[in-house]
């Protein structure tokens, strides 16, 4: 551009230097439909600048032939003659009061026009326009196509530490504006993998929140960015980084909990709101989705860390995740989800008691036959929920666990009973007296399990009788009675020790070898003086070769 002779009369208004830069960004043919600089001025009611003559590459205003010989150096210089322009309006003026719609209009008339082919020019358009407000960046940098992807990664990281700086720095709704926009510098960051850059972008956003803005809707802001932030990273797999936002909002999250009363205001209630809001956002289902794949890693600083962050977040979502993660065929991802909700604690309890109480919602828990059995993937479910329930709730949730005890699955009765013990040892001893009569076998073995390890002596009598009547958990009934102890268990494994005489126990035993052992075993845990008789006795005639015949006919 050549402006041989220019003229500025007093009384010059903002509203016409805006005109008049303007022209700048307009293209030949542009101009010159226009009727000429002077043509064009006058149309908007310039009368304060005068062009006496006005030279734009093929534009000419003194009757010159046209000829379009402008080169990429030219045009590099044309954008620095443009910015010192822009410049110079800011000294005297407010850049606020300029058109930014007409701004960005200008911006892409030259990325449609001669800039259309020169990435060169491209990226020094978008250096100009640094020069600007945020809220003319918005519109030229950040909403015309291109621009923005163009700029080389040295032009963005100005932008970049441009904007950080802005966001600590004039009124609010700028602040806000910058904030937007850095959001969007952001996803370059990533994109180009400048981890510096990021983790410098994730340290000033992370100092704001620490009680620095004292403006609630720039905080919002704040909060809003870093939590996008946080979910690209996660989705771009830099966990570092995002880890160090979330456990950021985590640490101001617990700060603003322990403020003393005289310490809290609207002000520090808003941050906490803020904090519990973002934790939810940040929860979205595309991230958790990458952490639980994460889960299944290999590598496990890999799944460590994935399992940190799942930890941190610790909302619904995130454990409602976890639980569904109890269907995953390995078991090492199972143990990890396992881990990882009983880090969480109460907000997993919460879940799951929720989740327990609704066992018979088919919606939530499928099953597969009229007889009430829960699908695989359901059950596996339910299972963890119900025994972390026993870890984390204890006797505060027994009537949970009671109203599961009696679910129409016998898989279900059995893990609550086997959860029990860990929650209340008496209620475990009367509930597992009960399931003594459960229909399934497997119920009734856990049962019997159960009362062994109470060492319940009241319950001895309900075992010998089981030993009767049901062959099946004769074994089962041995090994309980073997820790619970005392004369009746001792009398029921005495006849272990003989071939003949003795009765029909006598004969239970003969016809079961494994089991005549199994007793005998635990008939040497007892520790009373009867079984250590009979015990000897068995010994001294199994290693007599005289008298073994008679005693042992089967030996």
């Amino acid at each position: 551009r050549n402006v041989n002779s220019l003229t500025f009369r007093k009384g010059i208004t903002l509203d016409e230097v805006r005109t008049f830069v303007l022209i700048f960004a307009e293209t030949a043919s542009q101009i010159k439909n226009r009727g000429g600089v002077k043509g064009i001025l006058d149309s908007k009611g310039v009368t304060h600048i005068v062009v006496d003559q006005f030279k734009y590459g093929i534009i000419t205003d003194d009757g010159q032939a046209e000829k379009d010989d402008m080169t990429s150096d030219e045009k590099a210089l044309d954008n620095l003659v443009f910015t010192e322009i822009v410049n110079k309006i800011k000294q005297g003026g407010d850049l606020g009061d300029v058109n930014a719609e007409g701004v960005a209009a200008a911006f892409q008339s030259l990325m449609s026009g001669s800039y259309k082919k020169d990435a060169k020019s491209r990226a020094n358009l978008a250096q100009m326009i640094l020069s600007l407000d945020p809220s003319l960046a918005d519109q030229a940098l950040f909403a015309s196509g291109g621009l923005k992807d163009a700029m080389s990664w040295s032009t963005a990281r100005t932008t970049i530490n441009q904007l950080l700086d802005d966001i600590g720095r004039g009124k609010p709704e700028n602040r806000v504006h910058a904030l937007e926009n850095l959001a969007k510098m952001a996803d370059m960051a990533i994109s180009k993998n400048k981890d510096t850059t990021i983790n410098e972008m994730v340290t000033r956003l992370n100092e704001r929140i620490w009680f620095k803005e004292r403006d609630i809707d720039v905080n919002a802001q704040i909060f809003d960015v870093l939590v996008d932030f946080f979910k690209a990273l996660i989705v771009a797999y830099k966990h570092t980084a995002a880890m160090e936002i979330i456990r950021q909002i985590e640490k101001l999250d617990r700060t603003l909990d322990n403020l003393p009363d005289d310490k809290q205001d609207n002000y520090t209630r808003a941050l906490k709101e803020l904090c519990a809001t973002s934790f939810v956002q940040a929860s979205a289902e595309a991230t958790v989705e990458v952490l639980m794949r994460e889960l299944e890693s290999d590598v496990m600083s890999i799944a460590d860390q994935a399992m940190k962050i799942l930890e941190t977040l610790r909302t619904e979502q995130v454990v409602e995740q976890l639980l569904e993660g109890f269907k995953n065929d390995s078991r090492t991802t199972r143990n990890r989800c396992f881990q990882t909700l009983m880090a969480i604690g109460p907000k997993a309890l919460e879940v799951c008691v929720w989740k327990v109480k609704n066992l018979d919602d088919p919606s939530m828990f499928p099953r597969r036959d009229t007889v009430g059995t829960l699908d695989d993937s359901a059950f596996y479910v339910a299972r963890n929920a119900i025994d972390l329930i026993a870890k984390l709730g204890g006797a505060s949730e027994m009537d949970v666990l009671r109203k599961a005890a009696s679910d129409k699955d016998a898989r279900v009765r059995r893990e609550v009973l086997s959860a029990m013990p860990k929650v209340d040892a008496t209620e475990a001893g009367h509930m597992a007296a009960n399931f003594l009569q459960d229909p399934s076998k497997d119920v009734v073995e856990v049962a019997i399990n159960t009362l062994g390890m109470l060492q319940d002596q009241s319950a001895a009598g309900k075992l010998i009788d089981l030993f009767y009547a049901d062959p099946d958990i004769r074994a089962a009934v041995i090994n309980a009675l073997g820790k619970i102890g005392g004369k009746e268990a001792e009398e029921l494994m005495l006849p272990a020790t003989r071939f003949r005489f003795g009765g029909h126990l006598v004969q239970i035993y003969k016809t079961n070898e494994e089991l005549r052992l199994l007793a005998i075993r635990n008939l040497g845990l007892l520790g009373r003086e009867p079984a250590r008789n009979a015990l000897k006795k068995f010994v001294g005639r199994w290693t007599n070769p005289i008298i073994r015949p008679l005693f042992f006919p089967l030996g």
